[in-house]
């Protein structure tokens, strides 16, 4: 079972932001960047994961910045949001049901899920031809494109943020 401390422990301004009520789009991305780092080291054993924390707080940086803060949905702090709720639905039973590295890896993969949204759905990139519907053959692209930019941060040098 996960050792990651359960949702009460967090300390008084994490619970403040870990709840329904946050008022994500009233906080400044910065902010939550750290938040979100913070939310990671409070509900994950590093030491057990062998996460190094300057790697991971370079990272949340780069998903940061890799997200168009001008895309009125899919920005940082939807992705925030995100991690939020799925971190709230784990601490109701989820984590029954997860390793520690499971656990670890769906949380950042909340926060990247939608990284580098241009706000365009899919069927738009097909039909007019997008680069990024022709690098992936017209399928699933912002999908893949959400993972390959995911992947190519964590292998970045400037992170080594290899959260093996």
């Amino acid at each position: 079972a996960p050792s990651g401390a359960p949702v009460g422990a967090a300390s008084e301004d994490l619970t403040s932001v870990l709840c329904w009520d946050f008022d994500v789009l009233a906080a400044d991305s910065r902010q939550l960047v750290t938040y979100a780092v913070r939310l990671l080291e409070e509900y994950n054993d590093f030491e057990a994961l062998q996460v190094d924390k300057e790697c991971l707080r370079k990272w949340v940086t780069l998903v940061q910045e890799n997200y168009h803060e001008t895309n009125a949905y899919h920005n940082f702090k939807h992705a925030f949001n995100v991690m939020c709720v799925v971190l709230l639905m784990l601490s109701k039973g989820g984590v029954d049901f997860c390793t520690d590295r499971t656990q670890f890896a769906i949380l950042i993969g909340a926060l990247a899920h939608d990284i580098g949204h241009p706000g365009f759905n899919n069927d738009y990139l097909v039909k007019s031809r997008h680069p990024l519907a022709i690098r992936y053959n017209d399928g699933s692209v912002l999908e893949q494109m959400h993972a390959s930019v995911a992947f190519e941060l964590l292998l970045a040098t400037k992170t080594n943020a290899n959260f093996a």
